[in-house]
């Protein structure tokens, strides 16, 4: 935290409140990837996924994209994958933005999203010798 130099850089976070689908709550995954994307924009297929995990509504996904920074979804409606490792369809919020391609890599345990501190959020409180507590606000990076 010291380093951001209060709002001037960013830093990557995860959702605290699911930082892994729901439905699967250990063990990791391999190298995945955006298989697809709806012309419309506003569904996913993901490849390289555990055989037959189920995916929930609210599990979020974090795709890498060109300028370095991470693209943040979360899925409307899940589904499970195949005995391949792809995906169904899955509706996701907000829509894919253009600078999403299929081929992306993808995140489900602990996604990503690019964030930058709020001006003057950022406060230190001592709980007991050596031992602090940070609290701050956010707002996420759109790059």
């Amino acid at each position: 935290m010291m380093t951001l130099g209060g709002a001037l850089r960013t830093f990557f976070a995860h959702p605290a409140d699911r930082p892994r689908p729901l439905a699967y709550p250990s063990g990791g995954v391999g190298q995945l990837s955006l298989n697809a994307i709806s012309a419309d924009r506003t569904q996913i297929r993901i490849s390289g996924l555990p055989a037959s995990i189920v995916l929930s509504a609210g599990d979020y996904v974090s795709v890498a994209v060109s300028t370095g920074g991470k693209e943040f979804l979360r899925l409307a409606r899940g589904g499970t994958a195949n005995v391949s490792g792809l995906s169904p369809w899955l509706d996701v919020v907000p829509h894919v933005r253009p600078i999403v391609q299929a081929g992306n890599g993808a995140d489900i345990i602990e996604p990503l999203y690019e964030a930058r501190l709020e001006p003057g959020s950022l406060g230190v409180r001592r709980v007991e010798f050596g031992i602090y507590a940070v609290s701050f606000t956010a707002v996420q990076v759109i790059r």
